[in-house]
């Protein structure tokens, strides 16, 4: 976008009604401005233009507070406990809430809703966190609600979908989204070494042009949930393309949802939380714990601007930057299964200060261009 030109990509079938400009970095439904339809250029002289527009699409607002770093633990306090009496309910959430508070999230996601909730909401919110409850009638208490049709509430509603939900957004009928249209891209991509990586890019930018910025940018980020396999029954033993998935999740747009038991590598769908050390898988949850603590403190990855890079399909690997005024972060996937030399030109990035924020991975900068060689199906996670 510049002074003199929008441009924007739309469907097939689609049709251009309104187009709002505001100054060159905005863009919003029923902004005051020039108008742009199908029988030409408008102005603020014909208020009729925008007032129709408004109340066709009108703006969608959802709270601001889920685009500052949260990262939610779901959960259900029927199954989180140790089956013991002391452990019921939202008992055993309070008895567990040093292990939850120490993975460094700081959101609940309630993945049903029963007698005593009120009690674990009220142990969250004491703790600072907020919570959303997945439930067609939740606690007014809660922050958000989830749901396929969210119930009236003045907080975040999220619809939770299997295609395109932005007709029932731009209804009014939801301000959020679950779209597992994002796991399927995630999941498609770490698992099937014929997917290129330009597939992955555009169908991730793709969903996002599905929604309004506001909610592309908050939209729900979850690797399973319940009746869903799990992360670790999927890729079992294979502990590379494990990480990946789980890297994505905590460095791409949107809000990460942790499902409980998913961080210390349970594989039965059904299972309760399981609280004997032997039957944890330890490094799995340090590497959960080390990617949640870079999501909550680097403002790049919880607002920067995302850039899919330029990177040739014959290398296997998809690329992206999180940029913002203070940071950046570059994070690298390959999906072959073969290493592979990657070449980032990091001139916008600055290359002073980069480094490896995982600890897994040697590069070398010569001039603006970055220079590493990613073994198969390994990583990088790179930054300033």
């Amino acid at each position: 976008m510049d002074q003199s030109t929008y441009r924007a990509r739309f469907r097939g079938d689609s049709e251009l009604r309104y187009a709002f400009w505001v100054d060159p970095s905005k863009y919003k439904p029923g902004a005051r401005g020039l108008i742009y339809d199908q029988s030409g250029l408008h102005t603020t002289a014909t208020p009729a233009w925008f007032d129709q527009a408004s109340v066709e699409y009108p703006e969608v607002k959802p709270p601001h507070w889920p685009g500052e770093g949260a990262v939610f633990y779901a959960l259900d306090t029927d199954r989180f406990g140790d089956g013991s009496n002391a452990e019921t309910g939202a008992q055993s959430f309070t008895k567990h809430l040093d292990y939850v508070q120490g993975l460094g999230v700081n959101g609940i996601w309630l993945n049903a809703v029963h007698v005593d909730s009120g009690d674990t909401i009220e142990d969250a919110h004491r703790a600072d966190w907020h919570v959303v409850a997945e439930a067609g009638t939740p606690p007014k208490s809660v922050d958000g609600i989830a749901a396929p049709t969210p119930s009236e509430s003045k907080g975040w509603r999220i619809t939770l979908a299997d295609a395109d939900a932005n007709t029932l957004i731009h209804s009014g009928g939801a301000n959020g989204v679950l779209d597992r249209r994002w796991d399927r891209l995630v999941f498609g991509f770490v698992r099937d070494t014929t997917i290129a990586p330009s597939t992955v890019a555009s169908g991730l930018q793709n969903l996002r042009w599905d929604y309004p910025d506001a909610v592309a940018d908050q939209m729900i980020l979850r690797l399973a949930g319940p009746g869903r396999p799990r992360p670790s029954a999927i890729f079992r033993a294979d502990r590379k393309r494990l990480l990946q998935v789980w890297l994505l999740l905590l460095t791409l747009p949107g809000v990460p949802v942790i499902d409980a038991g998913d961080e210390i590598g349970i594989q039965d769908t059904d299972s309760a939380m399981q609280w004997n050390p032997t039957q944890q898988d330890s490094a799995l949850l340090d590497s959960v714990r080390k990617l949640v603590s870079a999501r909550t403190s680097r403002p790049s990855l919880y607002r920067g601007e995302y850039r899919a890079l330029n990177l040739d399909n014959q290398t296997h690997v998809f690329g992206f930057s999180r940029l913002d005024r203070r940071e950046a972060t570059i994070v690298l996937i390959n999906n072959s299964d073969d290493g592979q030399e990657v070449h980032v030109s990091v001139a916008q990035f600055g290359t002073a200060d980069l480094h490896d924020l995982y600890g897994n991975m040697s590069f070398s900068v010569n001039g603006t261009t970055l220079t590493l060689t990613l073994p198969g199906h390994g990583f990088a996670f790179i930054g300033s």
